[in-house]
């Protein structure tokens, strides 16, 4: 039996809405889906007894995760009291504005499609549809929120280790396989909420 392992990288783009609940002062908690949208063809001319037209496209996924988020500073404005003294300004609902850092788990996966060995005979043709099966997530982001009155928007990174794996076997030989596994998933997204 033969095992074939092959690697591709995609870009694309991400949208997700999702909510949070400030909890403490500095500390948040927050659930969120993504829809990850991909357009990237990989070749597999490179893997061996593959042949020309043999590929994987990654298309589109689906994230879904919660987390927490540490805000540094300060969260509340302090203003002179009639003492001299500092003294606590009045701040309507809950102050988002600020720099955080945060970690996240979650579970999601990839939509696949392509196909390997497709020149020679039916049966050693692999289809890679859905190659990629769902599996866990877990990493951490680092964003900035800016807040007026109850709008805030902001911008947020995170990278997540993934285990996205999957495998297909040929029809005809079932120990022939050929494997795919997602190791990191990375965003970079703008915010808005209220």
């Amino acid at each position: 039996a033969e095992k074939f392992h092959a690697a591709a990288k995609a870009a694309g783009g991400v949208v997700g809405g999702g909510i949070e609940w400030g909890i403490t002062p500095n500390l948040s908690v927050k659930g969120e889906g993504l829809y990850l949208t991909f357009d990237d063809s990989t070749s597999l001319s490179g893997v061996r007894g593959s042949v020309t037209g043999d590929h994987l496209d990654i298309g589109d996924g689906f994230v879904a995760r919660v987390g927490a988020n540490w805000k540094f500073g300060p969260q509340y404005d302090w203003v002179p009291s009639a003492g001299g003294k500092l003294a606590e300004a009045s701040m309507p609902g809950y102050n988002w504005s600020g720099l955080y850092i945060g970690a996240q788990i979650g579970d999601g996966g990839l939509v696949t499609d392509g196909i390997y060995n497709s020149g020679i005979v039916p049966s050693e043709t692999i289809d890679l549809r859905d190659v990629n099966d769902l599996g866990p997530l877990g990493g951490g982001q680092l964003g900035s929120n800016w807040q007026i009155g109850s709008f805030v928007y902001g911008v947020e990174g995170d990278i997540a280790a993934v285990s996205w794996n999957g495998r297909q076997a040929e029809f005809a030989h079932p120990r022939n396989l050929i494997e795919f596994s997602s190791d990191f998933l990375a965003t970079a997204r703008g915010r808005i909420g209220w």
